[in-house]
């Protein structure tokens, strides 16, 4: 069995890794919401770059703290956010399903939970580089066809708009692809061919970073997020997700989880 009403399902990983698609199944299968872990697609733009859950996604589950930051703005308010949602979906007797990867506000997050009474339960999931390599690129093709360039340039004419040069620090200009595809925007007119070869190369260059970073997350899973839960002794299963995962399967393995932990005596609320 999964936690009693007062705990939370975090599912955490790297991009690409199937995050979304899994969340959806949690709380259909718990009657329950999902609350987006992510600090880029809180942003009221960017949809595609950031890979925001498609309504036919979602399936008809809420998903909380997407599409409520102003794109020249910073999420300073996100953790309480995230805090408030909880508790919201607490006080209608329902399991909140935390889905996200972000390397900067997962433990915050989960600290200010147990703070807040809740006891988390983790499930961090993984594959093989080679397979992770392998969906990012296909996820990036994907994004071509559904209208990603149109998308970037929309955000560089927004950027024209609302700062006073381009800044890749700051806002939804920070995510991954935009600083890639600048060149798109910026270089001197140029015939199709030259511009096809530019865009291959931007592509590129999105695909080797967007990999860049999902090792990164895969890192920072072991290094830092473990530590942390081991120190705060939050239980947590590690799940290698593949072509063959579903969210049956991955649920059947993290309750046995849950029950072994159950079993140790871990104390859960």
């Amino acid at each position: 069995m999964f936690p009693p009403v007062t705990s939370i399902i975090a599912l955490v990983g790297p991009t690409a890794v199937g995050k979304t698609k899994l969340g959806v199944q949690l709380a259909k299968s718990l009657q329950s919401e999902v609350i987006s872990i992510d600090s880029l697609q809180c942003y009221k733009d960017g949809s595609i770059i950031s890979a925001k859950v498609k309504p036919e996604e979602a399936d008809g589950i809420v998903h909380h703290l997407v599409d409520y930051v102003d794109a020249q703005d910073e999420p300073h308010t996100f953790i309480n956010d995230a805090i408030d949602c909880i508790r919201d979906i607490h006080s209608r007797g329902r399991v909140p399903i935390l889905v996200g990867g972000s390397t900067s506000l997962t433990i915050p997050i989960l600290q200010a939970a147990v703070e807040d009474g809740k006891t988390p339960f983790i499930i961090i999931l993984g594959d093989t580089a080679s397979s992770l390599e392998t969906r990012i690129r296909k996820r990036v093709d994907e994004m071509v066809q559904e209208g990603l360039l149109r998308e970037l340039f929309g955000l560089y004419k927004l950027e024209k708009a609302l700062l006073e040069g381009p800044d890749f620090s700051r806002g939804i200009w920070k995510v991954i692809g935009y600083r890639e595809f600048y060149p798109c925007f910026t270089m001197p007119r140029m015939d199709r061919e030259q511009f096809s070869e530019l865009m291959a190369q931007c592509l590129a260059r999105l695909k080797t970073e967007t990999v860049l970073y999902a090792n990164k997350q895969v890192d920072w899973a072991c290094d830092t997020l473990v530590p942390f839960l081991q120190t705060m002794k939050i239980p947590y299963v590690r799940l290698q997700v593949d072509g063959q995962t579903t969210g049956e399967n991955v649920m059947a393995k993290a309750t046995r989880s849950y029950a072994s932990a159950l079993q140790d005596n871990v104390e859960l609320l």
